[in-house]
């Protein structure tokens, strides 16, 4: 059985090498809350991760079904050996925090599986609520917060989420836009697999981009209504610099440059200030 201590330590060592942002965005929390806050981001990068591990979608399924048992408080022994589950477990009875979500999230993930486009883009934005959306709702919970954040922490995890999709058109899997959108500037879903920077797929970026500002511009409109949950929505503070950087190539794929480790540090500070 893995020691709860060190399966805290274990989530914050992997966030730390793999998703520092989310490591930083821990660390600026209150010391209480903070291991929860770091067991919740470890198993939103496990499931994150999960598309990319496997060969075929039911692979995917059968380890998505894992986490499913896990959370519903199945698998145990398993559970105790892994220290992701541990952490996790024990911070969904210490903080109290309610199950369902987890299900919800992780149907969400399932879909990806499958390379199935959303509709359009308001489809996009409720499956990016579910996958990155949910993890920001069940921190807020562990922080203390309640239900008065819910639609900021929608806001939060759509604009990071849709940062997140423009960076990976950037990588090796480049996922699938809305269908309607790309059909409204007159592109194709090949286009985008191809990795053809045509002017009808910059288009769609751009799209992508003010919507992404859509939501930072609800979330400061709502920043009265974060309270206690206020830390779980920091890294949306990223956002915004991670749009500029990508516009300074007119390529929506190729890479732009990196945002300075120190800067990133400052971005969150600051809204840790209150400065979303």
């Amino acid at each position: 059985m893995t020691d709860p201590a060190a399966a805290y330590a274990h989530c914050e060592a992997l966030l730390r090498s793999d998703d520092p942002d989310a490591w930083l965005a821990a660390l600026l929390a209150p010391a209480a809350a903070r291991p929860h806050l770091l067991a919740l981001a470890a198993f939103t990068l496990e499931v994150r991760r999960v598309r990319h591990r496997v060969k075929q979608a039911i692979a995917g399924e059968i380890r998505l079904q894992w986490w499913q048992d896990v959370v519903d408080g199945g698998r145990a022994a398993e559970a105790a050996a892994h220290p992701v589950a541990a952490a996790l477990i024990d911070t969904v009875e210490r903080a109290a925090l309610p199950r369902a979500p987890f299900g919800d999230m992780l149907d969400a993930y399932r879909m990806d599986l499958y390379d199935e486009p959303p509709a359009d883009l308001a489809s996009l934005e409720r499956r990016l609520a579910a996958t990155h959306g949910i993890p920001i709702h069940l921190a807020v919970r562990a922080l203390g917060g309640g239900a008065a954040a819910d639609p900021a922490a929608d806001d939060a995890g759509v604009a990071v989420g849709l940062a997140d999709l423009l960076d990976e058109l950037r990588g090796p899997h480049r996922p699938s836009l809305p269908v309607a959108l790309l059909a409204r500037h007159g592109a194709g879903a090949e286009e985008v697999a191809a990795g053809r920077s045509t002017a009808e797929v910059r288009a769609a970026a751009a799209d992508l981009r003010a919507a992404a500002r859509a939501r930072l511009a609800a979330l400061r409109a709502r920043r009265r209504t974060l309270g206690e949950g206020a830390p779980a929505l920091l890294r949306a503070a990223l956002v915004e610099p991670r749009l500029r950087a990508g516009e300074r190539t007119t390529d929506p794929f190729t890479p732009g440059p990196d945002i300075p480790q120190w800067r990133r540090q400052w971005r969150l500070w600051r809204a840790s200030r209150g400065a979303f």
